[in-house]
């Protein structure tokens, strides 16, 4: 992300992951508060009662799958196919972030009854894939990372426990890639990139694994600076958070952090 606007705009989740947690580090404008006010009250709807969910669901359980792989990657290419990236249109502004709205125009444009595509940025898609995920009862969580250096970047997706391999992949439908450990040949998870060898993994689209399938460079190990995992179980608190202070160079980016961080449970510095 370019700048700290479109980091906030793009990393207030359903629980308002980066901007919430930074708070006290950066100052806001009063749209965001605004935009926390809406999602967190969007938020609230049950998803039982979201029929445009049910008919993505149903769409998907009606299909025949090889294996849970194939299954998890084609949710992942539905969400990409079914939004565009784009952050600075008044779609992204106004309903990017409402999830049960996003997912109605997904479905709406599947069956030819939308006629324009939702404007989304990494973290709205992760949220529709998140969403979708759950109603298919696959275990889920969204994983944000933020690295607070010269310039503020953030990328959020999210990882999926694939029981055909009982571990958790990484999956971006924002760059419609999942990860691959390119040495064991296997799916990858964020933490399993973070620690091994920026040689040994990489993007992939199917079977085709090239650092050209990415604008987003996860081989430049300072984006691991902190690492956020959430499964919307508690809409205001990360499930774990992990800071390699390191990568963070301000020298008092770690002293904030600690600062904003202190008393939390779940915070592990390094």
């Amino acid at each position: 992300m370019k700048n700290i606007r479109i980091l906030l705009l793009s990393s207030i989740p359903l629980l308002l992951f980066g901007s919430l947690l930074f708070l006290k580090v950066f100052k806001q404008p009063s749209d965001i508060y605004e935009m926390k006010r809406i999602v967190r009250s969007q938020f609230n709807m049950n998803e039982n009662k979201n029929e445009y969910l049910k008919n993505i669901k149903e769409s998907f359980t009606s299909i025949s799958f090889g294996n849970k792989t194939e299954l998890i990657d084609s949710v992942r290419k539905f969400v990409n196919a079914h939004s565009i990236h784009r952050e600075r249109t008044k779609y992204h502004r106004e309903r990017a972030f409402l999830v049960d709205s996003v997912l109605k125009d997904m479905w709406l444009l599947n069956q030819k009854k939308f006629d324009s595509i939702p404007h989304l940025s990494c973290g709205p898609r992760a949220y529709a894939m998140h969403s979708i995920l759950r109603s298919l009862n696959i275990p889920v969580r969204i994983v944000m990372q933020i690295y607070p250096g010269n310039e503020i970047k953030s990328h959020t997706t999210l990882e999926v426990f694939n029981d055909n391999h009982n571990r958790w992949e990484l999956q971006d439908p924002d760059l419609n890639v999942y990860f691959k450990d390119t040495v064991l040949n296997e799916r990858i998870s964020m933490l399993g990139m973070k620690n091994i060898d920026e040689t040994h993994y990489a993007p992939c689209k199917d079977d085709s694994c090239t650092w050209d399938h990415t604008y987003y460079d996860y081989r430049d190990k300072k984006v691991f600076a902190v690492l956020l995992w959430y499964h919307f179980d508690d809409l205001l608190q990360p499930d774990i958070v992990m800071v390699d202070s390191k990568y963070l160079q301000h020298k008092n980016s770690l002293e904030q952090i600690k600062s904003y961080f202190s008393g939390k449970m779940n915070v592990l510095y390094y």
